[in-house]
Protein backbone atom coordinates (compact mmCIF):
# COMPACT_ATOMS: atom_id res chain seq x y z
CA UNK A 1 0.00 0.00 0.00
CA UNK A 2 1.30 3.45 -0.88
CA UNK A 3 1.65 6.14 1.76
CA UNK A 4 -0.79 9.02 1.33
CA UNK A 5 0.28 12.27 2.96
CA UNK A 6 -3.23 13.76 2.75
CA UNK A 7 -4.44 10.85 4.87
CA UNK A 8 -1.49 11.29 7.25
CA UNK A 9 -2.44 14.95 7.68
CA UNK A 10 -6.10 14.08 8.26
CA UNK A 11 -5.26 11.45 10.87
CA UNK A 12 -2.92 13.81 12.72
CA UNK A 13 -5.59 16.53 12.72
CA UNK A 14 -8.18 14.10 14.14
CA UNK A 15 -5.82 12.83 16.83
CA UNK A 16 -4.93 16.38 17.85
CA UNK A 17 -8.60 17.41 17.98
CA UNK A 18 -9.53 14.57 20.32
CA UNK A 19 -9.81 15.39 24.01
CA UNK A 20 -9.50 11.72 24.94
CA UNK A 21 -7.96 8.62 23.43
CA UNK A 22 -9.25 7.44 20.06
CA UNK A 23 -10.01 4.07 18.57
CA UNK A 24 -9.86 3.21 14.89
CA UNK A 25 -13.65 3.37 14.74
CA UNK A 26 -13.43 7.07 15.68
CA UNK A 27 -11.20 7.66 12.66
CA UNK A 28 -13.54 5.65 10.43
CA UNK A 29 -16.48 7.78 11.62
CA UNK A 30 -14.52 11.01 11.03
CA UNK A 31 -13.75 9.81 7.51
CA UNK A 32 -17.43 9.11 6.89
CA UNK A 33 -18.28 12.74 7.75
CA UNK A 34 -15.95 14.08 5.03
CA UNK A 35 -17.67 14.54 1.67
CA UNK A 36 -16.12 12.49 -1.15
CA UNK A 37 -13.52 10.92 1.15
CA UNK A 38 -12.49 7.60 -0.35
CA UNK A 39 -9.95 6.29 2.17
CA UNK A 40 -10.67 2.68 3.06
CA UNK A 41 -10.54 1.21 6.55
CA UNK A 42 -7.41 -0.73 5.54
CA UNK A 43 -5.70 2.47 4.34
CA UNK A 44 -6.49 4.19 7.64
CA UNK A 45 -5.20 1.21 9.64
CA UNK A 46 -2.00 1.08 7.57
CA UNK A 47 -1.33 4.78 8.04
CA UNK A 48 -2.05 4.66 11.77
CA UNK A 49 0.45 1.80 12.05
CA UNK A 50 3.03 3.86 10.14
CA UNK A 51 2.45 6.87 12.36
CA UNK A 52 2.82 4.75 15.50
CA UNK A 53 5.91 2.96 14.19
CA UNK A 54 7.62 6.23 13.29
CA UNK A 55 6.79 7.97 16.56
CA UNK A 56 4.24 10.51 15.33
CA UNK A 57 1.35 9.20 17.42
CA UNK A 58 1.28 7.34 20.72
CA UNK A 59 -0.91 4.29 20.41
CA UNK A 60 -1.22 0.56 19.89
CA UNK A 61 -3.08 -1.72 17.55
CA UNK A 62 -3.62 -5.32 18.59
CA UNK A 63 -4.15 -7.99 15.94
CA UNK A 64 -5.45 -11.53 16.22
CA UNK A 65 -3.68 -14.59 14.80
CA UNK A 66 -5.28 -13.92 11.39
CA UNK A 67 -3.96 -10.36 11.26
CA UNK A 68 -7.25 -8.60 11.94
CA UNK A 69 -7.20 -5.59 14.25
CA UNK A 70 -9.14 -6.57 17.38
CA UNK A 71 -8.28 -3.63 19.62
CA UNK A 72 -6.91 -0.13 19.15
CA UNK A 73 -5.98 2.81 21.32
CA UNK A 74 -4.56 6.09 20.08
CA UNK A 75 -3.51 8.24 23.02
CA UNK A 76 -2.40 11.37 21.18
CA UNK A 77 0.35 13.03 19.20
CA UNK A 78 3.97 12.73 20.18
CA UNK A 79 6.27 15.76 20.14
CA UNK A 80 7.47 14.80 16.64
CA UNK A 81 3.90 14.25 15.49
CA UNK A 82 2.87 17.69 16.73
CA UNK A 83 5.87 19.27 14.98
CA UNK A 84 5.09 17.46 11.74
CA UNK A 85 1.45 18.53 11.91
CA UNK A 86 2.43 22.15 12.58
CA UNK A 87 4.52 22.13 9.40
CA UNK A 88 1.52 21.07 7.30
CA UNK A 89 -1.49 22.39 9.27
CA UNK A 90 -2.31 25.47 7.18
CA UNK A 91 -4.26 24.46 4.07
CA UNK A 92 -2.52 27.10 1.89
CA UNK A 93 0.93 25.92 2.98
CA UNK A 94 -0.03 22.27 2.58
CA UNK A 95 -1.52 22.84 -0.88
CA UNK A 96 1.54 24.67 -2.18
CA UNK A 97 4.01 22.23 -0.61
CA UNK A 98 2.09 19.23 -1.96
CA UNK A 99 2.07 20.74 -5.46
CA UNK A 100 5.81 21.48 -5.34
CA UNK A 101 6.62 17.98 -4.11
CA UNK A 102 4.40 16.35 -6.72
CA UNK A 103 5.91 18.38 -9.55
CA UNK A 104 9.52 17.99 -8.43
CA UNK A 105 9.77 14.40 -7.21
CA UNK A 106 6.31 12.84 -6.99
CA UNK A 107 6.80 11.50 -3.48
CA UNK A 108 9.38 11.80 -0.75
CA UNK A 109 10.17 11.27 2.92
CA UNK A 110 8.45 12.76 5.95
CA UNK A 111 11.53 14.89 6.63
CA UNK A 112 11.53 16.41 3.17
CA UNK A 113 7.79 17.08 3.38
CA UNK A 114 8.29 18.84 6.72
CA UNK A 115 11.18 20.89 5.35
CA UNK A 116 9.22 21.79 2.22
CA UNK A 117 6.22 22.92 4.26
CA UNK A 118 8.50 25.03 6.46
CA UNK A 119 10.16 26.57 3.40
CA UNK A 120 6.77 27.36 1.79
CA UNK A 121 5.54 28.96 5.03
CA UNK A 122 8.74 31.01 5.31
CA UNK A 123 8.39 32.21 1.72
CA UNK A 124 4.75 33.18 2.32
CA UNK A 125 5.76 35.19 5.39
CA UNK A 126 8.56 36.91 3.48
CA UNK A 127 6.14 37.78 0.66
CA UNK A 128 3.68 39.27 3.14
CA UNK A 129 6.48 41.32 4.70
CA UNK A 130 7.67 42.48 1.28
CA UNK A 131 11.11 40.96 1.77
Amino acid sequence: MKRNLDLVRNILLQVEKSEDYLELTDLFEARDRIKDCEFTNNEIIYHVELLIAHGFIDGKLKRDMNGYVIDSCINGLTWDGADFLESMRDQKVWGKARAVIKEAVGSTTFDVVKQTCSFVATQMIKNNLGI
